[in-house]
């Protein structure tokens, strides 16, 4: 199943969960569910097997790789039976989101009626956005992202990140 944050979680980090979901059912054939974590982290979510984390969510496996963020980077990596899927703000997560689409999903087959996608188990990518075209949601007001980071001349909106503020130039 796709899990995505259920605490704070912004739209971009949901859209590209449900993006996640349609790419599997488009290439693969396969329904699979999609489900917030519940916004804990308990004792049995090591055991909740086959696990796709889109975001920060309260899993430990994601957990474990925040720490390592900064700025526009984000980790694809496998842990155990989970596939960890975050970056250091929304557009990085979407980014690893539809860098985990392009080289992991659309290379998998459906075999003799039966979907397969090859992962190793100890696989891990890292990478930066490049300022991936954020997708439109309702009531959305994000303008396209400029190959450019003007200054910041007044926030009209300050949140925790940096990289997700609006600014005016």
């Amino acid at each position: 199943r796709v899990v995505y944050p259920m605490e704070n979680c912004p739209d971009t980090v949901r859209v590209a969960a449900e993006e996640l979901q349609a790419a599997m059912q488009e290439v693969l054939g396969v329904d699979v569910a999609i489900t917030d974590d519940k916004g804990t982290a308990n004792a049995n979510d090591q055991f909740q097997p086959y696990e796709i984390l889109i975001g920060e969510t309260a899993r430990s496996a994601t957990q474990k790789v925040l720490p390592e963020l900064d700025g526009e980077e984000f980790v694809v990596r496998v842990d155990g039976h989970k596939i960890v899927i975050v970056g250091a703000s929304n557009r990085a997560t979407y980014a690893g989101v539809l860098y985990f689409v392009e080289n992991v999903i659309r290379q998998g087959t459906v075999e003799e009626g039966k979907p397969v996608v090859k992962i190793a188990t100890d696989y891990a990518y890292e990478g930066k956005s490049t300022s991936p075209k954020l997708p439109a949601v309702a009531g959305d007001t994000t303008l396209p992202v400029a190959p450019y980071r003007p200054a910041v001349l007044y926030t009209v909106h300050r949140p925790e990140k940096v990289a997700d503020q609006i600014t005016l130039a």
